[in-house]
């Protein structure tokens, strides 16, 4: 094989392998478990080769950047011998636009337009990737942790397991997700209550506080100066087992929990030598973070403050948990 092969061999392999690449990070494994199942003959193989998706990619870049430079090398060795020393410029502008175009423009945008088509097609070279330079890959990366783990007395997070993790699938998912699951609504294999209910799951994460809350003025707080009896007695007719304290400004500067004065026993005074801190959010704050919040503190209800940290209303997680379970509907 004379020169000239190489450079067109290296250029259709940096091709290929610059595809696989763009094709590997942008495939949908929600999608591609689901065809797995519908019994698409390339799925299932899909499936099992993209379980470790990280090794994957560097044997890709391996493969890719070493077609790169031996393309490079062999069309700089001919303008070298033709120039002189001005032949690796001549190399560098006839590189430039064949690399940009060839290698990265158009066969990541094939790849991204067609993730499942193009690897199904490419499906044997991936298992020749995976049965192969995989296994090197993943020794040297064993090889790496445990020199890591000895001498810094911690574990990388870039070792296997980062495969189960991608950052890449996490951004992308809940998107597939939404997008499957209209999918299945339109074909009848959802009911109108199961597709509400995801909806409800994936929009979450926009929602915020101030979309949840009880304004100030329809919370039902309590004076810090009311005696222990009479909370005992309100709560039983109100059917409420924690309670925001007021001050006599109107704001609210504590939180009161009936069970938890009830295990005490012999309470007596007034509530506030009960109260414990309120936690305490702006209306800004994503509602899926005032629920973690008050899970850390063991509390049903947050107070929300505004930009004076006065405050505005208040949020239990009953009505968070609502919202996530019944959607935009629930306000």
């Amino acid at each position: 094989m004379n020169f000239t092969s190489l450079i067109v061999v290296s250029l259709l392999v940096s091709f290929l392998f610059s595809g696989l690449e763009a094709g590997v990070l942008a495939i949908s494994r929600v999608r591609l478990r689901q065809r797995a199942k519908e019994h698409h003959p390339a799925a299932a193989k899909l499936e099992r080769i993209l379980q470790h998706r990280l090794h994957l990619l560097i044997s890709i870049l391996i493969v890719n950047a070493t077609a790169n430079l031996l393309a490079f090398g062999l069309i700089a060795h001919f303008t070298v011998e033709w120039l002189g020393g001005w032949g690796i410029w001549l190399a560098l502008l006839i590189s430039l636009p064949v690399y940009f175009f060839w290698v990265e423009i158009l066969p990541k945008s094939l790849f991204r337009r067609f993730p499942y088509r193009m690897l199904a097609l490419t499906l044997p070279v991936l298992r020749l990737l995976h049965y192969t330079l995989c296994p090197a890959v993943r020794a040297v990366a064993a090889v790496a942790e445990f020199l890591v783990g000895r001498f810094s007395g911690s574990h990388p997070e870039w070792t296997d397991e980062l495969g189960r993790q991608d950052p890449e699938e996490a951004q992308h998912s809940r998107e597939e997700f939404r997008a499957l699951t209209e999918v299945f609504a339109r074909e009848g294999r959802l009911s109108p209550e199961e597709t509400e209910l995801i909806r409800g799951v994936l929009d979450f994460p926009k929602v915020l506080v101030r979309d949840v809350m009880l304004p100030l003025d329809r919370v039902t707080a309590i004076p810090e100066g009311m005696p222990v009896e009479t909370l005992l007695e309100l709560a039983k007719r109100v059917d409420y087992d924690q309670f925001p304290l007021m001050d006599r400004r109107g704001d609210l500067v504590g939180m009161l929990d009936v069970f938890a004065l009830i295990r005490r026993g012999q309470a007596t005074g007034a509530v506030k030598l009960h109260a414990s801190e309120a936690v305490r959010v702006p209306p800004e704050e994503p509602a899926l973070n005032t629920i973690r919040r008050l899970r850390r503190a063991g509390q049903q209800l947050a107070v929300v403050v505004g930009g004076n940290r006065r405050a505005v209303g208040v949020v239990s997680v009953e009505d968070l948990t609502r919202r996530l379970v019944e959607g935009s509907g629930a306000s």
